[in-house]
């Protein structure tokens, strides 16, 4: 929901990490609470890149961000990754655009998939919490 209000803020770019698990987040998030895009990097591999069609964001108390790293495919394991960022707000001078440390959270999910009519019994999901350190700071996109 884009208002004249949301139009002369800028968004944030939240630089997110987890050392211990060498895990580096890079999103945005415009003024309106919409999530632009976002890239997860594990360690040396390929970032993975998202794009706002394939990310469900919600705001509210902080924003949370959802995407989905594997289907399942072959493994019949789906995993999703959550982000939750807190707001940050932004004052109209650029001395007041940051940046600004935050602490935000991840969630891991791996959802177990079962081809057969019958649920096994046993845990559905499985949740991994990652603390998340990050430098939130305005965001002018270009053009």
């Amino acid at each position: 929901m884009t208002t004249p209000e949301t139009v002369s803020h800028p968004g944030v770019l939240y630089h997110l990490s987890n050392e211990a698990q060498d895990l580096q987040i890079r999103t945005v998030v415009a003024a309106d609470g919409s999530v632009t895009s976002l890239r997860i990097q594990e360690g040396d591999g390929e970032p993975c890149a998202f794009s706002a069609d394939a990310v469900t964001a919600l705001a509210g108390d902080g924003v949370r961000v959802s995407v989905v790293l594997d289907d399942g495919g072959a493994s019949l394991v789906m995993t999703t990754f959550e982000l939750i960022l807190p707001l940050v707000f932004l004052g109209d001078d650029v001395s007041e655009e940051g940046p600004f440390g935050v602490r935000a959270a991840g969630l891991r999910v791996k959802h177990f998939i079962t081809t057969t009519g019958h649920q096994p019994a046993g845990p559905l999901e499985e949740f991994e919490a990652i603390g998340l350190f990050a430098r939130a700071i305005a965001h002018h996109p270009q053009g």
